[in-house]
């Protein structure tokens, strides 16, 4: 009884760890000093082989679940910036068109304008009339 006393109590610290899974998935770093301080603690003569083997799958299954929730985030961060980026091309597009349109609107203003100018500066040479007035 007493060897697993110790392997209980480690257990009972890994089992409230995992149980604020919802809240924060403890690092790496987190995991190892939760082992390193159960082993180094007054309980590690207690400890059996067996008890140790028991950790030690504890332990890689809880670096397993930190594993796996870290892919998790990465695989939802990757759709989120697939996201944004579609978005973005989006935009791209419409700021294109908005683009082309201003410039359609530029280039039929200086059509215009253009032939305003040739016609007020026909209209401004009157020895042009003169000399059409003069001809039979």
């Amino acid at each position: 009884m007493n060897e697993s006393k110790g392997l209980n109590d480690i257990e009972k610290n890994l089992l409230e760890d995992a149980s604020l899974e919802d809240v924060s998935v403890p690092s790496h770093a987190e995991l190892l000093e939760i082992v390193q301080s159960q082993l180094e603690g007054p309980n590690i003569e207690q400890l059996s082989v067996t008890d140790l083997v028991k950790l030690e799958k504890q332990f890689n299954a809880a670096l397993t679940q930190t594993r796996s929730r870290k892919t998790q985030l990465m695989l939802e961060s990757i759709m989120g910036l697939h996201e944004k980026e579609r978005m973005l091309r989006e935009e791209k597009k419409l700021l294109q068109r908005k683009i082309r349109a201003v410039q359609d609107t530029k280039d039929r203003t200086e059509v215009v304008l253009g032939l305003i100018k040739h016609s007020n500066n026909q209209l401004a040479h009157p020895l042009q009339l003169e000399t059409l007035s003069l001809l039979p």
